[in-house]
């Protein structure tokens, strides 16, 4: 079941990321919702750090196994610490309400968290079985930091083209 429950997230996501060619060609600035978008950003910035905290947490806990550092069980119990905190943010991010032009930016936002959150649990049950395949792990870790390394480059390239529109404008 979870198996199709990510499947389905990444078909989301690629969908989603195939609405055009990224958020700037979707969210269309101007002095009406620069605050608001600008207010957005902010949370954004926050939600992306805070997806970054925990990914490289889950990193060094794979480079732990790599190296032997942690047992499989060690592993488990390493990641089970950072699911209260995956699921937090998971659920501040699905429940932070956006207008229809943001629309698209946030579901591409629920995704990302949501695919970490399924691959920490994923981890877990591998550690919870005894059976951790770390090449997997490691695979998964890469195609999600690519995808939210391009989510994060698509949303500065839109609050640059914000920046840019507002020089010299009072805010």
């Amino acid at each position: 079941m979870k198996k199709i429950i990510s499947t389905i997230s990444v078909i989301l996501l690629i969908i989603l990321s195939g609405c055009g060619d990224g958020n700037s060609e979707q969210i269309k600035v101007n002095e009406k919702n620069r605050k608001y978008i600008e207010e957005y950003d902010k949370q954004v910035q926050n939600y992306i750090n805070g997806l970054n905290r925990l990914l490289l947490d889950f990193s060094k806990a794979v480079d732990g196994v790599y190296t032997e550092d942690y047992t499989v069980v060690q592993f488990g119990m390493v990641l089970k610490k950072a699911v209260p905190k995956s699921s937090e943010l998971v659920e501040s991010i699905e429940t932070y309400e956006v207008d229809t032009e943001l629309f698209t930016t946030q579901q591409e936002l629920i995704i990302l968290a949501n695919l970490q959150h399924q691959l920490l649990l994923d981890a877990i049950e591998m550690s919870n079985l005894e059976s951790v395949n770390k090449q997997e792990l490691r695979e998964k870790y890469l195609e999600i930091k690519q995808k939210q390394a391009n989510f994060a480059n698509s949303w500065k390239n839109l609050m640059k083209e914000l920046n840019q529109k507002f020089v010299g404008v009072e805010k």
